[in-house]
């Protein structure tokens, strides 16, 4: 999949307080030290397209956060994912229709701790809009998403941009997991 991605708004996520375990040891990715990881700066994560796969109407796009900084930082929780455009006016997103749904998958969206180098991803659900009924639906286009990892401080938003494809403006036809560590496909 091709796709042009964009950091819209100063990067800053929420800090770990501690690390995130899974059968008594620690989580992949965590940096030797095993301490806990500080917020992820700007300039420490880039957004790049995953694996796309398209299952019962759903198209499926995996989306990986890279630390490229030197530094363990940290995720957490389900973004908010609102469907919709880039715009060139005073407003510079325009959503189109309702925010997704969030799945909750096993093991997705607790705090993450990503080692240098190392990937975090979610997975976007976009639902085929012609699937609904018009009435219902209200299908209307749409270019990206924007993701948004809210914390009560100061929230991390990321612009990804998708093929051209429709969305319900009546109904959620989008849906989003959680973070986890490493690449995972839904």
């Amino acid at each position: 999949m091709k796709g042009a991605i964009r950091t819209s708004v100063a990067l800053a996520v929420s800090s770990a307080s501690s690390i995130l375990t899974l059968g008594g040891g620690a989580f992949a990715g965590v940096g030797a030290a095993g301490a806990a990881a500080g917020t992820c700066d700007a300039s420490a994560l880039t957004l790049k397209p995953g694996r796309t796969s398209g299952a019962a109407g759903t198209t499926w796009y995996t989306l990986e956060f890279v630390n490229h900084s030197k530094k363990s930082c940290s995720l957490s929780g389900t973004p908010i994912a609102r469907p919709g455009f880039m715009t060139y006016g005073m407003i510079p997103w325009e959503d189109v229709g309702p925010k997704s749904i969030r799945d909750r998958f096993a093991r997705r969206g607790g705090t993450v701790v990503i080692a240098p180098l190392k990937t975090a991803s979610v997975d976007l659900g976009v639902g085929t809009a012609a699937n609904y009924p018009k009435s219902t639906c209200a299908p209307r286009s749409i270019l990206g998403v924007q993701l948004t990892f809210a914390t009560p401080a100061r929230p991390a938003r990321f612009d990804f941009t998708l093929p051209k494809t429709a969305v319900c403006t009546k109904l959620t036809s989008t849906s989003i997991t959680g973070i986890a560590l490493g690449t995972h496909f839904p």
